[in-house]
């Protein structure tokens, strides 16, 4: 059975989820806020969806993902920042990553803006990038 993580109310939180030991199937929807204590989201060897989304100003990149299968959609990742990699999202290893119906503004990495994907393979539809920054690539 997926484990489903949610915000609650009108004013949701970015809960306190570490999902290096999440079993496959996890869905994360619903939820907004924003971390300055490291990644709001870290994905290792998991498969998860992330549904309406919204993290804004975290001080890391909003989404560290490895050796997953992440499907992200009608999310909004914006100005979040990292002194390295990327500014949004940033993976590692065999990493599936679909974007679908996503925005992506103001992020900033020291290589790519938005995201960074080091092996696996990475699939964007119907999503926005705009003034996102990084020293090799702006968006993607």
């Amino acid at each position: 059975m997926p484990v489903k993580i949610r915000g609650v109310g009108d004013h949701p939180e970015i809960p306190s989820v570490d999902l290096y030991s999440t079993t496959d199937g996890t869905i994360i929807e619903n939820v907004a806020g924003t971390s300055t204590v490291g990644w709001p989201f870290m994905i290792n060897e998991s498969e998860v969806v992330m549904r309406d989304v919204h993290v804004i100003g975290s001080d890391y990149s909003a989404v560290g993902v490895w050796d997953s299968k992440l499907s992200i959609e009608g999310c909004t990742l914006q100005d979040n920042s990292l002194n390295l990699k990327a500014g949004a999202i940033y993976g590692e290893g065999s990493v599936e990553l679909t974007i679908d119906d996503c925005v992506f503004a103001g992020n900033s990495g020291d290589d790519a803006g938005a995201i960074l994907i080091e092996g696996g393979s990475l699939t964007v539809r119907t999503s926005e990038f705009t003034a996102n920054s990084g020293a090799e690539v702006s968006a993607i």
